[in-house]
Parts: C-alpha cells; structure tokens; sequence
C-alpha cells in the first residue's frame, strides 16, 4: 500500500490480491476509482512523484500506469520475467532499461520523491537500490532473514523503509544503504526497536520479555541500562 499528499487531501491506493487496485480518499474513506485490467494478483501499487499517474506490479508478469484522476490505463508495460526490474518510458511504454542483480521475485519498485532512484524488493531477502539514469546499483540493502515484499523512500529521500516476511521492518539512509535500526513487533500492541549495534528500545511490555542468560543464571536488562535510555541487546557468556 502506498500513499500521497496530492491537491489539498490525502489518497491512498492499495492493491489487492482479487486482481484490482483501489484509490481512496484517506479522509471519508470513499473509494475514488478501481483500477482494473490485471488478471491475477496485484502485488504492489505507488504514486508517482508529482501524484498525478500511479503505477501497478501484478502476478500477470505485467506493469500497468494508470491515470491517478481518472483510473484508466495509460500503458501496459510487458516483458518481465522473474527476476528483473524494468524501467520504462511513460508515454511509449517502451523499456529504457533493465534491472538485473536480483537472485530471486522482484516483490515491489519504487521512485524516490526526486525520481533519480529506484529501490527494489526481492524474494532473495534483499532490497537493492538503483540509478535510474544507468540502471546501476548503487547500493544493496541486506539484513532480512526472509523475503522483502514492500520498500518506499521517506518523503525527502534520505531514508528507505522495507517490510519482511521475517516480521521485522528496517530503517536504511538511502546515500549508502547502512542500516539505521529494525522495527519488529512482540504482540499487537508492543513493540521493539534494535540499531545496528544491538542497542534497543521498545514499550515497557516489550523490554520486559529480554533478559540475558549465563549459565543458568537469568539477567532483567533493567540492571545494564544506558543513560541514553538504550539498552545493550547481546548474548552473555
């Protein structure tokens, strides 16, 4: 799912595994057009940078562009195979350049708010992120133990999200592909967050469940918490 701030109000467009796509209005929850054409799963959809087109991935191995006002399709973009990502022209639908690096699906692309980049998810348990101009990688981002199914840039660029399979969301900066923190949840309503150093945060509820083990003996982290108000997350021996 993806959304944007466009003309004064808040859309959304999801997409859906019954072969559609739906933009909505964030704030009365109306849906404003169905965007349909697919003939399977609709996997990924986002906006364009400037709002105005919208852009979906299906199962159906195909691409479609669509009008973000009207909901009709404005190119049909075909030619994938599996695991490559393609960067087309909008008005002639035709492949600009090909996205080669991945080992496995390619689950989901997505602009960057300027449209010099594109980051990439994969069924390989990595994102990788990529010069639109030559189709280059710059960088790749790796630290899921599962499928990476949905990445987006925040809105000035400088930091990527990605959603795994393995329950976890990361925090990556976008210039060089370093891991900032991991997001994951414990139950419904609790929640933990880890740097790169194992240093976490998290609610109450969630920092209660670690301890460290050393032998036999347990350790509450309470006991080796930092001034900062992170804690140390490690294995003691």
């Amino acid at each position: 799912m993806a959304c944007f701030l466009f003309a004064g109000r808040k859309k959304i467009v999801t997409a859906s595994f019954d072969s559609t796509a739906k933009i909505w209005d964030a704030q009365s929850g109306k849906v404003l057009a169905n965007l349909k054409g697919h003939t399977s799963y609709v996997l990924d959809a986002s906006f364009s940078p400037d709002g105005k087109k919208i852009i979906t991935a299906s199962f159906d191995s195909t691409a479609k562009i669509w009008d973000a006002q009207s909901g009709e399709v404005l190119a049909n973009l075909k030619g994938h195979t599996s695991y490559v990502s393609k960067i087309w022209d909008v008005k002639s639908g035709t492949v600009l350049a090909e996205l080669r690096g991945h080992s496995d699906w390619v689950r989901s692309a997505s602009f960057s708010p300027d449209g010099k980049k594109i980051v990439t998810t994969s069924s390989d348990n990595t994102s990788k992120i990529w010069d639109v101009k030559s189709g280059t990688v710059l960088a790749e981002l790796r630290g899921h133990s599962d499928g990476v199914v949905s990445a987006s840039f925040s809105p000035d660029g400088k930091m990527i999200a990605t959603v795994s399979v393995d329950n976890t969301a990361k925090i990556w900066y976008a210039d060089k592909g370093s891991l900032l923190y991991t997001f994951f949840t414990v139950d419904s309503s609790d929640y933990l967050i880890v740097d790169k150093d194992n240093h976490y945060n998290g609610t109450e509820a969630a920092r209660k469940l670690l301890y460290f083990t050393c032998g036999t003996e347990i350790i509450e982290l309470e006991q080796v918490k930092t001034s900062s108000g992170f804690q140390i997350l490690q294995n003691a021996s």
